[in-house]
């Protein structure tokens, strides 16, 4: 059995790290959205791959298009299998397109993760554990979901890459009741003091902040 890894080998690694966020122009819309309550269609970026994008404005549904971009880095970040992510910015051109039944694309940045060539969903039980490189994948995919609360879990699997297996549609990760922050509170404070424990200066005060309701 492996030994437990101490805590004084990881705490604090990320606190004083800050990522500026590469963002992606909307080339051109290809197909729109046939299911899901975000509203996903596929589109072509300006660096001529095909993403799935969810658009902006829609309301309370907005929290799913930050919580996809952290999940999709933190899962790169541990090397967990999840699918290339990117912030889309929409161009005014496109307002007015029909992106879903009876919703009309507006101006502004959504959240873009890389289509997954030939690939087939699976939800919610993990599949080909024997194939690919699936047991270290499914591993990854493991942490991430238990690390950031994992919810309404959904796979995809390549079937020209011997059905290897990809983490993706992360907006219900993250506590319960759509971020609300009374119910995110009793959580997060515990995890805030303890990954902050130890750190001064501006990251004490962001601690300070992240603990206080906001108005």
């Amino acid at each position: 059995m492996t030994d437990s890894v101490p805590e004084s080998s990881w705490a604090g690694l990320l606190a004083e790290r800050r990522e500026q966020p590469v963002v992606l122009g909307l080339r051109l819309p290809v197909r729109p959205s046939e299911q899901g309550l975000t509203g996903s269609f596929l589109a072509l970026g300006m660096d001529q791959r095909r993403w799935w994008v969810k658009p902006p404005n829609q309301g309370e549904m907005d929290f799913a298009l930050v919580t996809e971009y952290v999940v999709g880095k933190a899962g790169a970040l541990i090397g967990a299998p999840t699918c290339d992510n990117s912030v889309i910015e929409i161009d005014a051109a496109f307002d007015g397109w029909e992106f879903a039944p009876g919703r009309r694309l507006r101006a502004g940045l959504g959240h873009g993760t890389l289509e997954v060539d030939a690939a087939i969903e699976e939800r919610p039980n993990l599949k080909y554990r024997n194939e690919d490189d699936n047991r270290a994948r499914q591993a990854g995919i493991y942490a991430l979901h238990d690390w950031c609360w994992g919810s309404d879990q959904q796979w995809l699997h390549s079937t020209t890459q011997e059905n290897s297996i990809y983490s993706h549609d992360h907006g219900f990760y993250f506590p319960p009741a759509s971020w609300r922050w009374e119910a995110m509170r009793p959580a997060t404070g515990a995890c805030v003091r303890r990954a902050t424990r130890g750190v001064p200066g501006s990251s004490a005060r962001w601690k300070a902040s992240m603990l206080s309701t906001p108005s």
